[in-house]
């Protein structure tokens, strides 16, 4: 399974916000992908309406570091650092 497909996964345990009805992998639309990033369109092909967009990082296994974040400092990105990732 790649990486979008855990995303199109991932939202499959989610609800339309409007009529309740789950999403299914079709409803997960790639718009953009660049270096483990995903932009993604959530559509509920249920009720034809929109949901949202969503920006998902993926870490790919066998990479070192994070997504560089320009709103957290050096101290806060030090601090976090001790977490482990969400997976």
């Amino acid at each position: 399974m790649d990486a979008f497909q855990l995303i199109q996964n991932f939202f499959t345990k989610m609800r339309c916000n409007f009529c309740s009805h789950s999403f299914s992998p079709d409803d997960i639309q790639l718009i953009r992908q660049h270096e483990g990033i995903y932009i993604v369109n959530v559509y509920c092909n249920h009720c034809h309406t929109q949901n949202g967009v969503a920006m998902v990082g993926v870490e790919i296994p066998g990479q070192t570091g994070a997504f560089p974040d320009p709103e957290l400092t050096d101290e806060e990105l030090i601090r976090l650092a001790e977490f482990e990732p969400i997976t």
